[in-house]
């Protein structure tokens, strides 16, 4: 008798060990992302990326009938004006389809970039447990995923797998890794850890203009005009002008060096002069090129 129970109680154990998913008890999510700011595909997007998220956590499980949930909420739904969705409504067909919670992502349009408010709405208390905003330009698929994954993580607390692009960002960091250039956005470097950032060689920021060109992350260690071949012209220097603010503060995150006072153009003036820019108002001015200034170089 007592060899039957310890057998038995050996095969419990066991099956513990095998099933331990058994033991714990996912709660299901649904994901709803509505307002006039974003057209259909976009918001598309941003729903499938937060399922992938709610997918990746051990917390939470998404709900297989997403897409009839959402037709079921909108047939209920009077947004279409104010653009807001009512805890009620939502509490309520939640209800009908099982679900324990349900993200809610409002797209708006705000000085032409997406601006999107998100709740994680608990369908039992009909309260919202958390809230958050975030913004962004979404004019190409990375933008867009940097969007949604913030989204992501301010609700859930999971970020999503990083995908660098190997296609030119304005205003990114380009950087080599093992044979293949990628640019990386500056909350996504923030996301690296040093060792993951030590697999990355920085070649310097993308700035896109008639004539994008890619900016080194240091100063000449030669101030002659002579070796300023390799400058931004007089075009592309105004284009840093105009975002110096944005340039200076990613050549701060990326351990670049910040651009001010006066450079070299490699644009030629006439009468055996050169031009240079004052970065501190944009003026340009023609100089006998025995002149001293700085030189930061560029990647054509």
């Amino acid at each position: 008798m007592k060899i039957h129970n310890y057998l038995l109680l050996i095969c419990v154990i066991f099956a513990s060990l095998l099933c331990p998913v058994a033991a714990f008890s996912q709660e299901t999510v649904a994901v709803y992302v509505t307002g006039n700011g974003a057209d259909e595909s976009q918001k598309k997007f941003i729903e499938t990326k937060l399922v992938e998220a709610i997918i990746n956590t051990r917390q939470y499980q998404a709900v297989e009938r997403t897409a009839d949930f959402m037709s079921v909420l909108s047939k209920e739904m009077d947004f279409q004006l104010s653009g807001e969705v009512p805890v009620d409504k939502i509490t309520a067909v939640g209800q009908k389809f099982g679900v324990e919670r349900v993200i809610v992502a409002n797209v708006g349009m705000l000085y032409g970039d997406l601006f999107v408010t998100s709740r994680l709405i608990n369908i039992r208390s009909g309260s919202v447990e958390k809230q958050a905003s975030t913004n962004g330009s979404a004019n190409n698929i990375n933008e867009l995923s940097e969007l949604s994954r913030q989204i992501a993580y301010d609700l859930l607390g999971q970020r999503l797998a990083l995908n660098y692009s190997t296609l030119p960002i304005n205003l990114s960091l380009c950087v080599r890794k093992e044979g293949h250039t990628y640019y990386l956005t500056r909350s996504q470097w923030a996301e690296l850890d040093v060792n993951a950032r030590s697999a990355f060689k920085k070649i310097g920021i993308y700035i896109d203009c008639s004539s994008p060109f890619i900016l080194e992350l240091f100063d000449s260690g030669s101030n002659d005009h002579s070796r300023a071949g390799n400058t931004p012209s007089k075009e592309q220097f105004q284009t840093i002008y105009n975002y110096s603010g944005t340039i200076n503060s990613l050549l701060y995150t990326f351990g670049g060096e910040s651009m001010s006072g006066y450079y070299w153009c490699s644009t030629i003036a006439p009468h055996k002069k050169a031009w240079r820019i004052d970065l501190r108002n944009g003026q340009f001015r023609q100089h006998d090129n025995t002149a001293y200034y700085k030189i930061r170089n560029i990647i054509r």
